[in-house]
């Protein structure tokens, strides 16, 4: 599939998870398992104090994860994370984020 339709198939596919972070893919490449997700984060998404949940950024990550995981299945098999670790240094404001992911490889 050409990088236009595998981002028209990811659109298509109608993630609940991708709608809400409204994400935007702006790169994807099945053969390498990679892809580059915009997110825009709103204040619907921030603490009292105006800062982005931690559940949040996580949700972004595994997001971004799981589509690499797709991609490189050819969009044929779901990828779920079994186990994750995030360090954070500092919590973000509300913004555009982009994350960029790629998986080396999936265990039948």
């Amino acid at each position: 599939m050409t990088r236009k339709e595998l981002i028209e198939k990811l659109k298509a596919s109608g993630s609940p998870v991708s709608s809400t972070l409204r994400a935007d893919y702006l790169d994807v490449n099945g053969d390498a398992g990679s892809c580059s997700v915009q997110y825009d984060i709103g204040n619907e998404f921030t603490s009292a104090l105006g800062m982005v949940s931690a559940g949040i950024v996580a949700a972004m990550l595994d997001d971004s994860l799981s589509t690499s995981g797709a991609l490189l299945s050819g969009l044929d098999k779901r990828v779920i994370t079994l186990e994750s670790n995030i360090h954070f240094a500092k919590s973000p404001p509300a913004g555009i984020f982009r994350a960029e992911a790629r998986t080396l490889r999936i265990n039948d």
